[in-house]
C-alpha cells in the first residue's frame, strides 16, 4: 500500500451516546446519525469538529440507520429503526419539513433523491418504497422479489435506483417506471451498501462476503473489477467525486481507500475500535469521514 500524505485529522470520541451508523457531508459540515436516535450536524471549519449550535433535527425513537442529502444540500433525510423518516431543512438548522410514518419493517436504509423531491427506502419485505418528500405521501413501491433490502441509492442523474439485498443480489431500476433494468451478480452473501459514481455510469456493491464489486451500468451492469482486502462484512462503500477512488468501511474495524485503476487499497485506517458502519467523502474528495459502533466519528485528509 502507498504511504503518501493521507492522514487522520481528528477522531471525535462519543459523537453519539451509542454506536454511529450513518454519516454524510454537507460542504464543510458533516451529518451523523446514531443508535441513540439523534441526528447531529458537525462544523468542520479549521479542522475543529464541533457540534452545530441550536440544532432542530428531530429525534428518532430508535436508532438512526441512514442520513442523506439532496444535490442542493438544502434537504436531508434520516431514517430509523422506528420506521420513521424525517425530512429536514438543512438551511434552517434541521427543522422538520415532513415526517413519513411507514408501517413496521417498511423502512431500513433510505436516501433522498438528488432533486430533494422524493425519499426512497428499502424495506424488510423486499420493497423499495418511494415517498413525496414534501407531503409525505407514498408515490410508488417497487417490488424487488428480494427478502430484505439493506441498501438503496438513487443515481446522481436521478434516473436510476440501485439496491442491495440479503440474498447477495444487487439490482438497478428505472426511477420513473419502476422497471428492473439490471440484475448484478457476483456476491455470495448480503449486499449491505451500494454507491453510484458521480456520472451515474458505474456502481459499487459491497457485501458480507468481504468483497466489493465494480459494475458498469452502461454495459448492462457487467462486472468490471472485484476488490478484496477486508476481513469482515463490508458495511459501507462510497465513490470519490473524481471516480478514481472509493472508500470502504467494515466490521473488521478498518476504513480503506482504494485506487480503481490499480485495483488495490491505497490506505488502510485503523482508528476505530469497533465495526465501522459508514464512510463518506466531502465535495472535493480531499476529506473522508467514518462512523463506528465505538460511538466515534473519524475524519481523514486524503491525498
Amino acid at each position: 500500500e502507498h504511504t503518501n500524505m493521507s492522514s487522520v485529522i481528528q477522531r471525535h470520541e462519543n459523537a453519539h451516546k451509542d454506536g454511529v451508523w450513518a454519516v454524510a457531508w454537507r460542504r464543510d459540515r458533516v451529518l451523523s446519525g446514531g443508535l441513540d436516535g439523534m441526528v447531529r450536524m458537525w462544523d468542520t471549519n479549521h479542522d475543529a469538529y464541533t457540534k452545530e449550535e441550536g440544532s432542530k433535527y428531530a429525534k428518532h425513537s430508535l436508532g438512526v440507520v441512514s442520513v442523506s442529502l439532496d444535490k442542493s444540500q438544502a434537504r436531508a433525510a434520516s431514517s430509523g429503526l422506528d420506521g420513521i423518516i424525517h425530512v429536514h431543512d438543512v438551511t434552517d438548522k434541521g427543522s422538520t419539513i415532513c415526517t413519513i410514518k411507514s408501517g413496521p419493517g417498511e423502512v431500513f436504509s433510505s436516501c433522498i433523491t438528488p432533486s430533494g423531491q422524493h425519499v426512497l427506502a428499502g424495506s424488510q419485505s423486499g420493497n423499495i418504497n418511494i415517498w413525496d418528500a414534501g407531503s409525505g405521501l407514498k408515490d410508488q413501491a417497487i417490488n424487488t422479489a428480494c427478502k430484505f433490502i439493506y441498501a438503496v441509492q438513487c443515481s446522481p442523474d436521478g434516473l436510476s435506483v440501485a439496491c442491495g439485498a440479503a440474498e447477495g443480489a444487487g439490482q438497478v431500476y428505472d426511477f420513473e417506471t419502476g422497471k428492473r433494468v439490471h440484475t448484478l451478480s457476483g456476491h455470495a452473501l448480503a449486499v449491505r451498501s451500494v454507491s453510484f459514481s458521480l456520472d451515474s455510469s458505474l456502481l459499487l456493491t459491497a457485501s458480507d462476503d468481504q468483497s466489493i464489486i465494480l459494475h458498469d451500468i452502461r454495459a448492462a451492469g457487467s462486472l468490471v473489477s472485484n476488490f478484496q482486502g477486508h476481513t469482515g462484512w463490508i458495511l459501507s462503500v462510497a465513490f470519490s467525486p473524481d471516480q478514481k477512488r472509493f472508500a470502504s468501511a467494515s466490521a473488521d474495524k478498518k476504513v480503506k481507500v482504494w485506487d480503481i485503476s490499480e485495483r488495490q487499497a491505497q490506505h488502510t485506517f485503523s482508528e476505530h475500535t469497533d465495526q465501522v458502519w459508514g464512510v463518506a467523502w466531502n465535495d472535493n474528495g480531499e476529506r473522508l469521514a467514518s462512523a463506528s459502533d465505538d460511538k466515534s466519528l473519524s475524519f481523514y485528509k486524503i491525498q
